[in-house]
């Protein structure tokens, strides 16, 4: 069965879903294959998509013994294992979510859908990979892994722990790349369905299988009976700036963390994540009440952007801006920018951007005279959507936010902007991200047609 997009059809509805982890919320699947690749070379073998076919959705011990037995290797599946944790330990926690995955848990998370993840592989290997992630993990009810299953099914064990109500069998929706997992979850009795790695084509998918599709942003969740996505047709675009099309907020971190040590102190997590996108005439006082240092508010400025003046021309344009800001502009798409940053501070972050920045029909930032409030407060999403002047969007909600601040996408919200949130830190919980319309874990697995504007 060839993967495809789905066609209007309906399936029996479900109540709760289950998604697997490897190659269907990250992409881990690769990472197995060039570890693999690299083991079989050692010993004069080429690693193929059959035996990636045969593995995925495997244990690791069997997946080991899968290779060990193909090639008749001289290696335990301890000694296969071993040589793969020293190839992949130190990527793990750089994996990123697979296209579409980050956004449809979010919105079943969002709309209050039990959602479960189910893995393989075992807990320490799992943390490995969601490091990073941690947070946005949070979506899940609950996480079973291979080495808690101890020989039960890893979905009847995962369906059994849903709680307050654990849901029947067929009320439970599994999502899976995997061929392997495929039978296991239709064996459990639960439909399922796949969504298969990207290089393979036909012949991958079991006939079980109740809907295959190329990636996950085709799901449709109404036609499993659950919440579909509430997403508008825009018609203008507003971008925040620090951290979502420029990387500045590493520099913003060496700095904060450079002044709190000189007074004995780390920063707070969770005054950082309360904190991001607020203007600095908003953010110092509370940054000074909070840690208790000896400044006024005028010399903390003056050392902070004395700390920054030099670090701030050195940033980068983030991963996907160029593609999404060119692809809006060929479509005569407005855009307009909306950043916390001071007057002084853009100017500086700018300075090597002038092309990119040329691209938008103009910029509101902290220090604008017009402005009241900053975010979370709905001003300056609001201000700078006025200001599109002879093409002003008819309606706020046809206004689409890029943020990658919590309180960026609150102040959306309350401007009655949609808002797409590209969250840039671990520290982001999951209820920070309920007022996004779509959550995504890069700028480059955006899919303009979820707004009604033109494909790429």
């Amino acid at each position: 069965m060839a993967a495809s997009s789905p066609r209007a059809r309906a399936f029996k509805p479900v109540s709760h879903v289950i998604v697997d982890v490897d190659g269907l919320l990250l992409d881990t699947e690769s990472m197995y294959a060039q570890a693999a690749s690299e083991i079989l070379t050692e010993f004069k073998h080429t690693h193929s998509l059959d035996l990636r076919a045969q593995t995925m959705g495997l244990s690791a011990v069997a997946a080991a013994e899968v290779f060990i037995q193909a090639f008749d290797l001289p290696l335990s599946p301890l000694d296969w294992l071993a040589r793969e944790e020293s190839r992949l330990s130190e990527n793990w926690p750089s994996v990123p979510w697979l296209p579409g995955a980050l956004k449809l848990v979010h919105h079943l998370f969002k709309c209050g859908v039990p959602v479960a993840a189910v893995s393989c592989r075992d807990a320490q290997s799992l943390a490995l990979k969601t490091r990073d992630h941690s947070r946005m993990f949070e979506m899940f009810s609950h996480v079973v892994t291979s080495d808690e299953a101890q020989g039960t099914d890893l979905f009847s064990l995962c369906l059994s722990r849903f709680e307050p109500r654990v849901p029947t069998q067929d009320q439970c929706l599994v999502i899976e790349d995997s061929p392997v997992g495929v039978r296991a979850a239709v064996q459990a009795g639960m439909p399922c369905v796949m969504i298969p790695d990207a290089e393979f084509k036909d012949g991958i998918a079991p006939a079980e299988a109740s809907l295959v599709l190329d990636n996950a942003h085709l799901f449709q969740p109404e036609m499993f009976g659950l919440p579909s996505f509430d997403y508008k047709p825009v018609t203008h675009v507003i971008f925040d700036m620090d951290g979502l099309l420029l990387d500045t907020n590493v520099y913003y971190n060496e700095v904060t963390a450079q002044i709190l040590g000189e007074h004995g102190q780390a920063s707070d997590e969770t005054f950082k994540m309360e904190s991001i996108g607020m203007r600095q005439k908003d953010l110092v006082p509370k940054m000074l009440e909070f840690y208790n240092l000896p400044y006024t508010e005028e010399a903390f400025i003056s050392k902070y952007i004395k700390l920054l003046r030099d670090k701030l021309p050195q940033c980068q344009v983030k991963s996907g801006v160029w593609e999404l800001v060119s692809h809006l502009e060929k479509h005569k798409i407005p855009m307009a920018v909306a950043t916390s940053s001071s007057g002084g501070n853009f100017k500086k972050k700018v300075q090597n951007h002038g092309d990119l920045f040329s691209r938008f029909h103009h910029v509101v930032n902290g220090t604008d005279p017009d402005l009241d409030e900053g975010k979370p407060a709905p001003d300056i999403f609001l201000l700078c959507a006025d200001r599109f002047e002879e093409n002003k969007p008819d309606d706020y909600s046809s206004c689409l936010v890029f943020e990658d601040s919590p309180n960026g996408a609150d102040a959306a919200q309350a401007a009655g902007m949609q808002c797409v949130l590209v969250p840039e830190w671990n520290e982001v919980t999951a209820e920070m991200t309920k007022s996004a319309t779509q959550v995504l874990g890069s700028l480059d697995n955006f899919r303009p047609e979820d707004f009604g504007l033109h494909p790429f």
